[in-house]
């Protein structure tokens, strides 16, 4: 519910992938996202989206107020140790 975000003062809007994963082919996902990093934009909360797998999701989605991306295109799920390696060299 969008009334969450003004009740909660929600810090991060996370977008599930199931809502991106054709955003390369369906104009309506892409559209979709938009709004959602728009509203919660309106709320002063961050978007993430989930399930980023290819530089061309990326390059769409990054067109919008989406903050952070998380997906296979970045990164597989590694354990805590390689995580914290992968940390220092940025």
């Amino acid at each position: 519910s969008v009334i969450v975000l003004k009740e909660l003062e929600c810090e991060v809007v996370k977008v599930d992938r199931q809502l991106v994963k054709d955003v390369a082919t369906d104009r309506r996902e892409e559209r979709l996202a938009a709004a959602i990093a728009e509203l919660s934009a309106v709320y002063d909360a961050n978007t993430c989206i989930e399930g980023i797998e290819t530089s061309e999701m990326a390059e769409i989605l990054r067109k919008y107020p989406v903050k952070t991306f998380q997906g296979f295109y970045y990164s597989r799920p590694v354990p805590i140790g390689e995580f914290r390696e992968k940390i220092k060299s940025f």
